[in-house]
């Protein structure tokens, strides 16, 4: 999740980014949903005139609606256009003196916008605002993220270094707040309550450790990071129950299930891990420490397989097998030496397989870090196979999110994306925890006994004790949103809602008030925004699901699109710039390497290599030589800037044979939008070699044969890493607290976990707490007749809560299936037990 900032370009043509003046965010909540203000400010301190852009990523992951510039309190909003409407508003603009800003493009896949020149000493404000929803994290407890990272050209990420926080929460007047804390150490909340029950919270975050700042820093000297976010934890007096808003004429409803909590233990569990070259190093590794987690943590009478895919697919089992000790090894064994190395990446055929083969429903896990080019297929494919509910992973920004959110769309699952340093073992077992939850299905909403529509329309399932926010709008012709079917809600009105649990007929009703918009403190803006954010994505997943996507469906896309602010795949920022020349500037990018060649050759995916080929920069001589089975292909590409184009001159294809000296060479010259190294590669790919194959992205087997050498001032080879520095002093950015396994061996203490849920092999988890079994802990046993194996899981629960306790995602399902082993022990005073090893543990 990232913002958008600002870049100047600089006396020697580089994107530089400019120090913030001030930085704050400033919000709402009430409730699950909460509205921001992200202000950014900026002083132009040099001595000459600079033009200054936007820098934003085309998917933010945040729910942005507005985007304001202001130079000297002139303000100009972002807009939103149809893409074809824009070509017409710009050759108006243009004959009156005005240039228009069309959103571009970058190598790095973000995007930028010119904002204007500053003069001297000029001050320059940006301001995004957006909407977030709050998830439950127990019963008594809402928890907010915001995230703090922001944009730069070169595509990486990184926080702000000082910024203040305000945020205004609103106790509903139905349940007192008793704590609200911070995952930040040195984010210090001074908390004040006024008369009208609402709680501020202030606090000054100081992120980089000097008193530098990023100012002498070209973009490209930017390391990527973690993806740091703050997140606020409310704690309330009572547990929490579903919320009704009404803002004008919105009816917002976040609802909690007071159901009983129940497991659909039958299920029948596969995850695909995308194995592709491209997931090597980190994605890969990440994988095999999520998926012996998520083995690990299913349910003991389920049935589960594992899928590697990528230009092929293997399968651990024939079809999916009965949960045992014996199966769970074996995937426990392929989890550890899980390897990046099927080629390319090619979804279809394994989806394909599993519905073929299907006997019941199946809860489908997708980790991959790919983008395909049958989407469209692959959607339909799994829209039209319901019984299947998909829980999509995308890893990093290559990921193609109209994939990862449309599968989960139109499946009724979950999506979500790694960035960084993320877990992916938290988010896969999230999910994992969603899937096994059984679910209220045939939702009906009814407001004084009159049935309502909701949208997003593929709302059709609510997950017990688990938050899900829908609404109740409609658009009528003259664009007016109001409450679907004329009801007529108030404080009063009874709101029921219906549907089938466990096989059976069930209602419950919102007990709580009706909250308007004069106590929620929200903007009406930002709710709207939140559901045409769903909707957005909704119908984008419906066109792109269907082989014959309609007109209908696109318009309805654009109007949700410009009217909410919300990005949409047909519409497009813009802005204009009085009085600036429409030609462009040729900028030069300063190359970056942020690995070195070796890390390069372990790729073996066009996508990995294209991505190394970006960020290996577009203003040198890069020669690369692929390998494809015994073919061999050298490639030198000469990459110049020319106004809007590139021109890309290759010798394609030079196969390489040392039976034949004199191979010929064919030239062939590509002219291509600035869209990186994908389309320019693609098109060779498409090329036969000399025998008459065709030459397939998939047999990409090696990348070989670098140009050791870069076109740079100081001539940085590719063996060599920069450094990271700000004014010659080492740049380092405080991190949320926030443990890693490094720092406690869990995943080593998992290895003695038996697949029913206990643990074993006292002597080593007593080695890990550095204890010995001495007399106290002798006594506990003898006191509560505990063997070795009780006392394994007992001591292995409490390291696990002592050490990682902001893991608790991670490791709760590993803790579920432990405590019910217990359970099933017939062990009384299990509580206690707990305490009196907390106690040895001191």
């Amino acid at each position: 999740m990232v913002f958008g900032s600002v870049v100047f370009i600089n006396s020697e043509k580089h994107r530089e980014i400019p120090k913030h003046t001030y930085a704050k965010y400033e919000g709402h909540q009430c409730g699950f949903l909460s509205s921001f203000t992200f202000e950014q400010v900026f002083e132009n301190v040099s001595t000459k005139e600079c033009e200054y852009r936007f820098v934003y990523p085309s998917e933010s992951k945040v729910c942005i609606y507005k985007i304001v510039f202001s130079i000297d309190e002139q303000e100009n909003e972002l807009k939103l256009h149809d893409l074809k409407q824009a070509t017409e508003i710009n050759q108006n603009m243009i004959s009156s003196g005005y240039n228009l800003n069309l959103s571009e493009t970058l190598p790095s896949g973000y995007n930028e916008s010119i904002i204007g020149d500053l003069k001297p000493g000029q001050i320059l404000k940006v301001s995004q605002y957006f909407s977030v929803k709050s998830q439950t994290v127990n019963s008594k407890t809402i928890s907010t993220t915001v995230p703090l990272d922001i944009a730069n050209p070169h595509g990486r990420s990184y926080p702000i270094p000082r910024f203040d926080f305000v945020m205004y929460i609103n106790n509903l007047k139905i349940n007192d707040i008793d704590t609200i804390s911070s995952n930040f150490e040195n984010g210090i909340f001074t908390k004040n309550k006024d008369k009208d029950s609402k709680y501020e919270l202030k606090s000054y975050f100081q992120i980089c450790s000097n008193e530098k700042d990023h100012s002498d820093n070209t973009v490209d000297e930017i390391e990527e990071n973690h993806s740091t976010m703050i997140t606020i934890n409310t704690v309330y007096s009572h547990d929490l129950t579903s919320l009704a808003f009404k803002s004008k004429n919105i009816l917002t409803l976040s609802i909690i299930p007071p159901l009983e909590i129940h497991e659909t233990l039958d299920n029948e569990y596969i995850i695909m891990i995308d194995c592709s070259g491209s997931m090597s190093g980190s994605p890969i590794n990440k994988a095999k420490e999520a998926l012996e987690v998520f083995i690990r943590s299913l349910p003991v009478s389920c049935t589960f397989n594992v899928i590697r895919f990528g230009s092929t697919f293997e399968f651990l089992f024939e079809t999916p097998l009965q949960y045992t000790e014996e199966t769970v090894n074996k995937a426990l064994k392929l989890a550890r030496t899980l390897k990046a190395d099927l080629g390319g990446t090619e979804l279809l055929s394994p989806l394909q397989f599993i519905v073929k083969n299907q006997r019941r429903s199946r809860q489908i896990f997708i980790v991959t870090d790919g983008d395909v080019d049958d989407n469209d297929v692959i959607l339909k494919l799994i829209r039209n196979n319901d019984d299947n509910r998909v829980f999509s992973i995308g890893m990093g920004r290559s990921a193609d999110p109209v994939l990862v959110e449309g599968l989960a769309t139109v499946s009724g699952g979950l999506s979500d994306f790694v960035f960084g340093n993320d877990s992916l073992a938290e988010k896969i077992i999230n999910m994992l925890t969603y899937s096994i939850s059984a679910r209220l299905s045939n939702l009906r909403i009814l407001v004084n006994g009159k049935e309502i529509q909701i949208t997003p329309k593929s709302t059709t399932h609510l997950i017990s004790q688990k938050v899900q926010t829908i609404y109740s709008i409609n658009e009528d012709n003259n664009n007016t949103i109001n409450i679907t079917d004329n009801c007529d809600i108030n404080s009063s009105s009874i709101i029921i809602i219906e549907g089938i649990y466990m096989n059976e007929s069930i209602n419950f009703s919102i007990e709580n008030i009706l909250i308007d918009d004069e106590e929620c403190y929200l903007k009406t803006e930002s709710i709207y925004a939140l559901c045409a954010d769903d909707l957005i994505r909704e119908i984008e997943s419906d066109i792109h699901s269907s082989l014959h996507p309609t007109d209908i469906l696109i318009n309805q896309c654009k109007e949700i699109s410009l009217k909410s602010g919300i990005p949409s795949e047909y519409t497009s920022y813009t802005g204009f710039v009085q009085g600036k020349s429409c030609k462009k500037e040729h900028i030069r990018r300063k190359s970056s390497l942020g690995f070195g060649f070796d890390e390069i050759n372990t790729s073996s995916s066009r996508g990995s290599i294209l991505r190394d080929a970006d960020n290996l920069n577009h203003n040198q001589n890069i020669k690369l030589e692929f390998t494809y089975s015994s073919d061999k292909l050298d490639i030198g590409s000469n990459l110049m800037d020319d106004d809007d184009n590139m021109s890309y001159s290759n010798n394609c294809p030079h196969i390489i044979d040392s039976n034949d000296s004199d191979s010929t060479t064919k030239e062939s010259n590509h002219e291509k939008k600035k869209s990186g190294f994908s389309h320019f590669f693609s098109n060779i790919f498409k090329k036969k070699n000399k025998k008459g194959t065709k030459i397939n992205d998939n047999d990409v087997t090696e990348l070989n044969d670098l140009q050791p050498e870069i076109n740079t001032d100081n001539h940085i080879t590719l063996n060599e890493k920069r450094t990271i520095t700000i004014e010659n002093d080492e740049f380092e950015i405080i991190r949320p607290h926030e443990p890693r396994f490094g720092e406690f061996d869990f995943m080593n203490l998992l290895s003695n976990q038996h697949f029913t849920g206990y643990f074993h092999n006292i002597e080593f988890i007593l080695k890990m707490a550095g204890k010995t079994q001495d007399i106290e802990l002798q006594t506990i046993m003898q006191s509560h007749k505990l063997d070795n194996n009780k006392i394994s899981t007992v001591l292995s629960i409490s390291l696990i809560r002592k050490n990682l306790p902001e893991k608790q995602g991670v490791w709760y399902m590993i803790e579920e299936k432990a405590l019910k082993w217990l359970t099933e022990q017939n062990i009384s005073e299990v509580d206690k037990i707990f305490l009196d090893i907390q106690h040895f543990l001191k």
